[in-house]
């Protein structure tokens, strides 16, 4: 199973709160639980040095953006 990060980064998008690594069984599993996991204003997902997804917290700006 791939192994996965999640950064947790403030307004500007540079400075990271918090990191969780996680094993999970695809990308889709990962996207959800970073739709669970955000503390600041977004969360990336990685897979080793390919990002999976970016999550925006904000209500009134939801996003996906996949770089897949």
């Amino acid at each position: 199973m791939p192994q996965y990060r999640f950064y947790n980064l403030e307004k500007d998008g540079q400075a990271v709160i918090a990191r969780i690594d996680l094993t999970l069984d695809d990308d889709a599993t990962a996207i959800a639980c970073a739709e669970q996991l955000i503390v600041g204003e977004e969360v990336q997902v990685w897979q080793g040095s390919r990002l999976v997804g970016s999550l925006c917290s904000l209500a009134d700006a939801p996003y996906i953006a996949s770089a897949a």
